[in-house]
C-alpha cells in the first residue's frame, strides 16, 4: 500500500443506485494516477486531480459496468469538464481503488442515465463523515 494515498470511503447506501452488494471500504488512488492520466492523455480531468475525495464524497451520478467479470463502478461529477471516476475492486476485495478518471460529455452522461447504467444522486445520507 506504499504506492497507494487514501482518498475516500465507499458508502454502503449507493448501493441501491449500483445494484451492488459491497460494504463501507477504502477507496485507493495510485501515486501514479498523475502519470497514468498524462500517458492516456486525459488531461482534462487531470486539472481535477485533486478533486477526487470531494467527487466520490458527493457524486452527481453513480453506476456500474459489468460488461466484464469484475464490475467497474463509475462516479460522475458534473463541472465544466464532466468528470468520470472508475473504480475497481482489488483481488483481497479488501478496498477500492481508481483504475483511471477521465472527462466525459454531457451526451454521454445523458445516454449512460436513459440506458439506466448510472443514476443520479439525490442524497447520500451520512456520507459528510466519510472523510
Amino acid at each position: 500500500m506504499d504506492k497507494m494515498l487514501l482518498v475516500g470511503e465507499y458508502n454502503p447506501s449507493l448501493n441501491e443506485l449500483t445494484g451492488l452488494s459491497l460494504g463501507r471500504m477504502p477507496i485507493y488512488q495510485s501515486k501514479g494516477m498523475q502519470s497514468h492520466m498524462m500517458k492516456k492523455k486525459h488531461f482534462k480531468a487531470l486539472k481535477y486531480i485533486n478533486d477526487v475525495s470531494s467527487i466520490i464524497l458527493a457524486p452527481d451520478y453513480v453506476g456500474t459496468d459489468n460488461s466484464k467479470d469484475d464490475p467497474t463502478i463509475m462516479f460522475v461529477k458534473r463541472y465544466k469538464d464532466n468528470i468520470m471516476i472508475a473504480l475497481r475492486q482489488s483481488p483481497s476485495e479488501r478496498y477500492l481503488y481508481i483504475a483511471t478518471m477521465y472527462d466525459i460529455a454531457d451526451n454521454k452522461i445523458d445516454r449512460l442515465v436513459y440506458s439506466g447504467r448510472l443514476k443520479q444522486v439525490i442524497d447520500i445520507s451520512g456520507q459528510n463523515d466519510l472523510l
